[in-house]
């Protein structure tokens, strides 16, 4: 199929805004820069990629995997233009995580297609 053909089947892109807020957190066209959070995490990305920097060390974060990121550490990330990126925050005085850094983990779409 010639490249013309399959041009009126892109998602139209928009400008981001300039900044959104999420509980004082910045987020940019580009992805959030680095900050931290008094609740644990659980990122995945149900649709694209996200980026995950932390501790000197990078995570990719697609469909089949997740990466969970204690309360308190420094963390930053990129998205792909597409993605959707899912948070979940657990009280972290009231949850233990058996990690103190961000740890991936494998999603159940993921275990299912490698086995």
């Amino acid at each position: 199929m010639a490249a013309d053909t399959l041009a009126h089947r892109r998602p139209q892109l928009r400008p981001a805004p300039p900044a959104l807020t999420t509980e004082g957190c910045v987020v940019t066209e580009s992805g959030h820069p680095p900050h931290l959070h008094t609740y644990h995490q659980f990122l995945y990305a149900p649709l694209g990629r996200v980026e995950v920097s932390a501790l000197e060390a990078s995570w990719s974060v697609e469909l089949t995997s997740g990466l969970w990121i204690p309360a308190g550490v420094p963390h930053s990330s990129r998205c792909s233009w597409d993605a959707v990126v899912v948070t979940e925050a657990f009280d972290a005085d009231r949850f233990d995580l058996p990690y103190h850094r961000p740890t991936p983990s494998a999603s159940p779409m993921g275990r299912k297609r490698c086995c």
